[in-house]
């Protein structure tokens, strides 16, 4: 590894690559990695634009494994590139928490933490993003959606009707995984090819036991849901089944001890795997074998690419994980460390909860208060663009003030 790519900095939300510089002797200090915050920063300004879509365009895209997909006609192909880029964020999100929970193991066990007090810590901050996510993610989304006078949907989700009133989303699945990692170090241990056969088998299943498109209608229990079936049951909306989502965790975290261990630069490694993955990736969607859930329903390559995310497949796991691989690689370069850029996504990297959050509230109220109706590409694109400055601003200052704070404040935690 190059020293030039480290700097300190506090812990990011979703269990990013650092440990906590007040809760160590200042010798111990464990550096980032920038290159993950970097593409951790560039894929979340992905998602912020797919979330302008949806909040003040008013479209939006929807991958269900029944049901509800959404069909481009021949002027959406800005609609389906923006939502190609964005699917990188959410399989990042895992990837790189993941990556993240591994390295401060192993800086909080040579700190002498004990196994079960890691597992302590991952299980309440685990916890601390699920009642996140409900307290105070779902409110922007209520904002948001109910703000909007057109229908976005033309069809309900799988098992879908009715009100919703628990919505599962990204923030609970973190949360989940990061309990779920917490408890399974007791077990797995620093056996990097255990976490990633775990994770690697974990997506093979998950792909294997989603119901025909046919069985979208059934009602199934809130188990299924929640760990495989994303769908409505009764009041709650399962976007984010654990399971398949866990598995890029898994696969994160061996990653992460490889870095740990690995005295090689990243950028081979990373590139390498990322081109395998996306190769594989490809050939499946090609040939329509195992992993895809749904198949093209035409010749087009926009259909070769409208992948199912809810739950996510075997090719779209494949497909964004190899993706993310790339941009490590790219961040990872001996010079990209000192790119302006870098550091200007790094900014956002590093308060990736915060940012989620802060993006969230300000498209939703943006969109309830002028945009209704909705408005075009050209405008949201443009309002994406300014938004990103006082959202850098407030990622930069909610840095420093985590940086300034004790090492058992919440926003250490945060």
């Amino acid at each position: 590894m190059t020293t030039t790519e480290f700097v300190h900095d506090a812990d990011c939300a979703a269990g990013s690559p650092a440990t906590d510089p007040a809760a160590v002797p200042a010798s111990a200090k464990t550096p980032r990695l920038v290159s993950i915050d970097a593409v951790r920063g560039l894929i979340m300004l992905f998602m912020a634009m797919d979330h302008v879509g949806l909040l003040i365009v008013r479209r939006h895209s929807a991958e269900y494994w029944g049901g509800l997909w959404t069909r481009y006609g021949g002027s959406d192909h800005v609609q389906f590139l923006i939502r190609l880029l964005s699917d990188l964020c959410a399989p990042g999100f895992f990837l790189w928490m993941g990556s993240g929970i591994a390295l401060l193991a192993a800086q909080r066990a040579s700190d002498g933490w004990s196994t079960p007090a890691i597992t302590r810590f991952l299980a309440l901050r685990g916890l601390l993003l699920i009642a996140i996510g409900q307290v105070i993610e779902t409110p922007a989304w209520v904002i948001g959606l109910y703000g909007s006078a057109s229908a976005l949907t033309a069809e309900p989700v799988p098992g879908g009707g009715g009100a919703i009133y628990v919505d599962i989303s990204v923030i609970f699945a973190l949360g989940a995984s990061m309990v779920l990692a917490g408890v399974l170090m007791a077990v797995v241990g620093r056996r990097s090819w255990l976490w990633l056969l775990l994770g690697v088998s974990l997506l093979a299943v998950s792909s294997a036991l989603v119901p025909a498109a046919s069985h979208a209608r059934e009602v199934f229990s809130l188990w299924q849901r929640l760990l495989l079936v994303a769908g409505q049951t009764s009041l709650v909306l399962v976007e984010y089944p654990v399971l398949p989502w866990f598995a890029l965790t898994c696969i994160g975290i061996a990653l992460g001890q490889a870095m740990e261990r690995q005295q090689t630069p990243r950028q081979r490694m990373s590139a390498v795997i990322g081109v395998g993955l996306i190769c594989a990736a490809l050939i499946l969607r090609h040939t329509g074998a195992f992993g895809n859930i749904r198949l093209p329903r035409d010749d087009g390559w926009i259909e070769f690419f409208n992948l199912i995310k809810y739950p996510p497949s075997l090719v779209f796991s494949l497909l964004m994980v190899g993706g993310n691989l790339l941009l490590l690689s790219l961040f990872s370069g001996r010079n990209a460390t000192q790119w302006k850029a870098s550091r200007l996504l790094a900014t956002f990297g590093r308060a990736p909860l915060f940012f989620y959050i802060a993006h969230l509230y300000l498209f939703a109220l943006l969109g309830a208060m002028f945009f209704r109706q909705g408005t075009n590409y050209g405008t949201g694109v443009a309002i994406w663009a300014s938004a990103l400055f006082p959202l850098y601003a407030v990622c930069a200052w909610f840095g420093r003030l985590k940086r300034a704070s004790p090492g058992t404040s919440i926003l250490r935690m945060l």
